[in-house]
């Protein structure tokens, strides 16, 4: 807990490091996303991004915690990878070549 010096305080319920693998990087056809931690009572939503924000790919599975994801048509370079699920949000990147 930390406390300000207006005296009220802040605290962090759970704290995730680490929460994400993507695998292989750099990917050449596909990529894994596994994750660590999970609230099985929501969805789990992953979102890929090009480095110029667009979005490349974006899908809403129930409580899953691994996705393979097909990287044959994205063009070489750099994504960032957000997947978000209940409380946990989670970010990564991926090198795709």
């Amino acid at each position: 807990v930390y406390y300000c010096p207006q005296g009220w305080g802040v605290s962090v319920n759970s704290v995730y490091t680490n929460n994400m693998s993507v695998y292989p990087n750099p990917a050449i056809s596909s990529f894994v996303i596994a994750l660590n931690a999970i609230d099985t009572k929501s969805d789990v939503q992953v979102t890929i991004t090009d480095m110029n924000g667009r979005v490349v790919y974006s899908e809403t599975k129930a409580s899953a915690n691994e996705f393979e994801i097909n990287a044959e048509n994205y063009a070489k370079g750099i994504y960032m990878v957000r997947v978000v699920n209940g409380g946990i949000i989670s970010t990564s990147k991926v090198s795709v070549q």
